[in-house]
């Protein structure tokens, strides 16, 4: 696994998860990877990415070859399906598949031809995996923690394989709430009636959002179990003191049944691609993709595309009573100004502490008693230096 680990840029395979590893086989001039998920009912995309040889066995993405062909999907009822082309680099393509109207009822098939080599790679015929019902997204603090679980049920007793991935949105709100915004280079001096003005309705600045995805693909296997109902099983988890328990989270699952091969490929690739590995951890190579050259059945192909219908759920969790973390009111201050007699030498005023991504907070009493403004740095009042402005369109809340 040593070995293993120090390739892992070897392999990347785009589906939303990363596989890095060092396929073990003898020297071949290129290998194709496709991956893929083919949702029934909705538009998807297959990846065809173009691998060839370092020394040896050792892979890595080609620079120096294109790879063009023609995809298409195949239905049992006579559908042909044409795969609309996405060039995304000189090592791999990407088809759309639209699969809007296509009925979960049939058996599908992946073709493609390489442009270059004439060949033709075809997949065995495949049923449509059946989407598990998600039953319920828990949210269990403790004392440090937020941890997310998640409960699965198959929709027949031959859906025994599960596979999930999640996305991420949560608020967070700047530490301070400034009624005042600095008017910069007007006045750079202490002369509060033109160099600052008070703001007028709701600061913008105040809520942000940010977002996250699952980096892998999980998956289950419920074949050992009495029932086809996953247990509770945690998916992520967050700390009390970050910024996800600040305000309000949202996790979106989305979960797919797989087929027994399917779970086989993902499971190993999972083993693979964990450095933790050990020297009883299945060769790379032992585990080939679902595609298949047909003038060359021998040719090292790797990757896996599935058919399959999908569910998502949202839930989400109000972390405000949970949030355990401190705003620093040390780095509030006052601006030590120059007189403006002094400014030509040492040019001290209010611009001075702008540009050094300071903002104004408050009008306050200083410790003689005179009233100042209040300073504090721009990460504090800010919540776009940690954050973003765009709101998902389904969030719940009237913030801005």
């Amino acid at each position: 696994m040593k070995k293993i680990a120090l390739y892992l840029a070897g392999l990347l395979l785009t589906a939303s998860c990363i596989y890095p590893f060092e396929p073990e086989t003898p020297p071949v001039d290129r290998c194709l990877v496709f991956e893929g998920n083919l949702v029934i009912g909705e538009s998807s995309t297959m990846s065809v990415r173009l691998l060839q040889p370092l020394s040896g066995s050792i892979f890595t993405d080609t620079d120096t070859w294109n790879i063009n062909g023609e995809a298409r999907v195949e239905c049992t009822d006579g559908t042909v399906i044409n795969g609309v082309p996405r060039l995304r680099g000189s090592n791999e393509v990407a088809f759309i598949f639209n699969l809007t109207n296509a009925s979960a009822k049939e058996a599908y098939r992946v073709w493609f031809t390489d442009d270059e080599t004439k060949k033709v790679y075809r997949s065995n015929w495949m049923k449509v995996e059946k989407a598990p019902l998600i039953e319920r997204i828990d949210f269990v603090p403790d004392d440090k923690s937020v941890k997310v679980r998640l409960t699965l049920t198959g929709p027949a007793d031959d859906t025994r394989f599960f596979c999930w991935t999640y996305t991420e949105d949560w608020e967070i709100h700047s530490d301070f709430l400034p009624l005042y915004r600095y008017r910069y280079g007007v006045d750079p001096y202490n002369i509060r009636g033109q160099a600052y003005e008070e703001i007028q309705g709701e600061y913008d600045k105040y809520y942000c959002w940010n977002s996250s995805s699952s980096k892998e693909l999980f998956v289950a296997d419920t074949r050992d179990l009495n029932s086809r109902t996953l247990p509770a099983r945690q998916i992520a988890s967050f700390g009390r003191t970050t910024s996800r328990c600040q305000e309000l989270y949202c996790i979106s699952v989305t979960a797919y049944g797989i087929s027994a091969d399917r779970y086989a490929y993902i499971h190993h690739m999972n083993e693979v691609s964990n450095i933790q590995g050990d020297l009883f951890s299945p060769n790379p190579s032992a585990m080939r993709g679902n595609l298949r050259c047909e003038q060359d059945s021998t040719e090292l192909v790797l990757g896996y595309v599935g058919v399959c219908q999908t569910t998502m759920t949202r839930a989400f969790f109000e972390g405000t009573r949970y949030y355990t973390g401190r705003v620093d009111n040390s780095v509030r201050f006052f601006p030590n100004l120059s007189e403006p007699l002094e400014a030509e030498s040492n040019e001290k005023g209010y611009d001075y502490f702008y540009m050094l991504g300071n903002r104004p907070l408050y009008l306050v009493a200083d410790e003689n008693g005179d009233e100042k403004m209040q300073w504090a740095p721009r990460r504090c009042v800010d919540c776009t230096v940690k954050g973003t402005k765009n709101k998902p369109s389904y969030w719940p809340n009237s913030h801005k």
